[in-house]
């Protein structure tokens, strides 16, 4: 909503929208956009994933689905409902290439970043271990088993021997990490407390040296920024994305080099602060996503 009207494109919020949980300094541009329910027509936007939720006639209002679903293999009864939308957007070629197949148009609709919170800035701090970050919720599609393995043999060589790991892994949803040691790469899943993922201990488990890894924890997006911007490099193995993901996206438009594997979402990611990995193969993930 922010992006649209600095865009210079008016933009009306539902009378019931929430937005006291924003920084106070945003609330006054929010509140200047919402106004009573009307008769009037509008876009009512609805965002789609693996729930498959039935369409529903709503009076006075054009239902928008925002594809969002990772498993390509979609059921019968979802396609039937997706179809009754008059119109579909698609957030990567590969999301808009799955719903061809099934015999549905979409519009290629790419997600970004934000770009006032996440931009490129000078690093704070002194020269010293090469710092690589990790952004996204801690499940087997994000692929964090494997940026612990790379660490850990990173770590092994004269080059990477100081490295630190810089993650952003904490998931409120944390029956989807649930898998993510079926690839042998690590054991287990970190202890869940007072609302927090235990990172740290996790990955020290998984045979990491202690002060080997900084857990960023749940930080908002000014911090996360400015935690991103003191790092050397982001690392994204990711498995699958529908989308572009968002802490890539977040990583690049804050100006550092990212290693990023070249599949799914992935693919619409152009930049050349791209480093790929090329060598890719179809996979099976076995839990909820």
């Amino acid at each position: 909503a922010l992006g649209l009207a600095r865009a210079g494109l008016q933009l009306t919020l539902p009378g019931n929208s929430e937005i006291q949980g924003f920084p106070a300094t945003l609330r006054p541009a929010l509140q200047a956009m919402v106004k009573p329910q009307t008769n009037d027509h509008s876009i009512l936007v609805v965002r789609y994933g693996l729930h498959w939720p039935k369409y529903q006639e709503v009076p006075n209002r054009t239902q928008v689905l925002i594809y969002m679903a990772e498993d390509s293999d979609i059921p019968d009864h979802a396609i039937t409902e997706i179809k009754k939308f008059p119109l579909v957007l698609a957030p990567s070629t590969w999301a808009k290439g799955q719903l061809a197949k099934r015999g549905i148009e979409s519009t290629l609709w790419l997600q970004g970043a934000d770009e006032a919170a996440f931009t490129y800035g000078p690093r704070r701090r002194p020269a010293g271990p090469f710092y690589i970050f990790s952004g996204g919720k801690l499940e087997q599609r994000k692929g964090q088993d494997i940026t612990i393995e790379a660490f850990r043999r990173f770590r092994e060589t004269p080059e990477g021997k100081d490295s630190v790991l810089v993650a952003a892994w904490q998931n409120r949803w944390v029956a989807t990490m649930n898998g993510i040691w079926e690839s042998g790469l690590v054991k287990g899943v970190p202890v869940h407390r007072d609302g927090q993922l235990d990172i740290v201990s996790w990955c020290e488990a998984n045979g990491l040296p202690r002060g080997s890894v900084i857990d960023l924890g749940s930080i908002s997006q000014a911090e996360m920024a400015n935690a991103i911007r003191e790092c050397d490099v982001g690392l994204f193995p990711n498995r699958c994305e529908c989308a572009t993901s968002m802490p890539l996206c977040e990583t690049l438009f804050c100006g550092l080099p990212c290693i990023v594997s070249q599949n799914t979402g992935h693919l619409d990611v152009q930049s050349e602060l791209v480093w790929k990995l090329r060598k890719q193969a179809p996979v099976t993930i076995t839990t909820p996503i």
